[in-house]
């Protein structure tokens, strides 16, 4: 009788327990998981047009909202889509009367725009416009240039334009242009490198600490640390491969502000190869090799378009594949990699695709294409790209490089140059707003 007692009291006691067990508790619930799973649903689809806009370049991201302009244009326009809807919301057209033919564009912390454009392609003249984020042109201005009979127009062909360490860099190919973002007035220039190699030419500018880094091309690691007040050289430092590529430029170059750690993207062909290959680098201040990989499919073919990083370190890279053949193949690629350059997913989309840009605030990748005399924006989920997923080919992989060991070179005399700044004038524009319509569409 006892026996029976003890367990009645037992199995009371253990009733008691569970009823007192909440859903918000550790304790086992079989309707409500601990650790409920995510949620599987892809944000991927793809937005279109009703027009054809003339805006093939996305700048960069601003307030979750991202720009897209024209290159290679006479005035242009500005496209403005959110991110989080995907909604376009604003299309603007912008005219000019003389020639403004945009190379170079980018966006800053503030949602600012800045277009860089060859102006005369007599006297090497550029320009330089600035927009706010709706669209609004705040300034557009002309420097004049003069330039030797012994070098080309093509020595001030725009190739970058940053807001870096308060001022705005007008980066051309063997020229550099320190200008004041408020009102467009030039403070200081000078030459970048020598016009006698044309194969090293600068590409493109960013932070380098307190100071700026000028990257140069050459199928190498190969760039110039200036200070920001008298644009003196501190240090060049030159990394080579330890292959030969025949040529090999960085595409792309990003900073990791917090320890001045570098990213680079660079597409080279190797000698008797016709097909280039796609480069990640990683580098610190002095040249050193810290990660590096080679991505190479099938056709050993990547043109590499566009890169990012995001805070985790994975890399996203949008590159493009074409062959000569019959019939000719052509793609549009999406490879995302963490950050021990293992390949996560990989996107191929239609070959009409001309620009890509990224998100890693939303994990949205866009890419624009045109598609029956329309544009259209392809979205891609980077972390879930559902319909847009393909297999994971057997033939993408990433080979280590290895690289010399980097020649830092200080107390680097001022580069010679043989083109002047000479004086600054307004330009003229018009700005009409471009009427739409749109349909968005999402696929799981």
């Amino acid at each position: 009788m006892r026996a029976k007692l003890l367990i009645i009291i037992f199995l009371f006691i253990i009733t008691a327990c569970k009823k007192n067990v909440s859903s918000g508790s550790n304790g086992t619930n079989p309707t409500t998981p601990n650790n409920p799973p995510s949620t599987t649903t892809s944000n991927s689809g793809n937005t279109n047009l009703n027009i054809l806009a003339d805006a093939d370049d996305w700048i960069g991201e601003y307030n979750n909202q991202l720009y897209a302009v024209p290159v290679m244009s006479h005035g242009g326009e500005l496209l403005r889509c959110n991110v989080t809807d995907r909604k376009v919301n604003m299309i603007k057209k912008f005219g000019t009367t003389d020639r403004f033919q945009v190379k170079a564009n980018s966006i800053d912390a503030q949602g600012n725009i800045y277009m860089y454009a060859q102006c005369d392609v007599t006297n090497g003249d550029v320009g330089v416009m600035k927009l706010n984020a709706d669209g609004t042109v705040l300034w557009k201005k002309k420097y004049k240039m003069q330039i030797s009979p012994f070098v080309s127009f093509e020595d001030m062909q725009p190739r970058a334009i940053k807001l870096v360490n308060g001022y705005l860099w007008a980066l051309s190919s063997f020229f550099l242009l320190k200008i004041d973002p408020a009102n467009g007035q030039v403070i200081a220039s000078t030459g970048i490198g020598n016009t006698s190699d044309r194969w090293a030419s600068a590409v493109d500018i960013i932070r380098a600490g307190q100071n700026i880094m000028v990257q140069m091309a050459g199928g190498q690691l190969y760039f110039h640390i200036l200070r920001v007040t008298d644009l003196s050289i501190i240090k060049s430092v030159k990394t080579e491969f330890t292959f030969n590529p025949t040529s090999g430029y960085p595409t792309n170059t990003i900073l990791d502000v917090s320890d001045n750690r570098f990213f680079a993207v660079t597409h080279y062909r190797q000698q008797s190869s016709l097909f280039p290959r796609g480069i990640i680098i990683e580098f610190d201040i002095d040249g050193k090799i810290l990660n590096s990989a080679v991505m190479e499919d099938q056709l050993s073919q990547f043109e590499v378009t566009r890169m990012n990083r995001d805070k985790d370190g994975n890399y996203a890279v949008a590159y493009n594949t074409y062959l000569q053949l019959s019939p000719i193949l052509k793609t549009k690629d999406v490879l995302i990699f963490n950050k021990n350059l293992e390949l996560i997913n990989k996107v191929s989309l239609a070959p009409s695709i001309t620009s890509s840009a990224f998100s890693f605030n939303t994990n949205m990748a866009a890419l624009i294409h045109f598609v029956n005399n329309k544009t259209t924006i392809e979205w891609v989920d980077v972390k879930n790209p559902g319909c847009k997923a393909v297999s994971m080919p057997s033939n993408i992989k990433l080979q280590n490089l290895s690289f010399k060991s980097p020649v830092v070179t200080t107390n680097v005399s001022p580069f010679v140059t043989q083109m002047k700044y000479i004086g600054m004038e307004d330009m003229s524009y018009t700005v009409e707003n471009i009427n739409y319509t749109q349909t968005v569409n999402k696929c799981n």
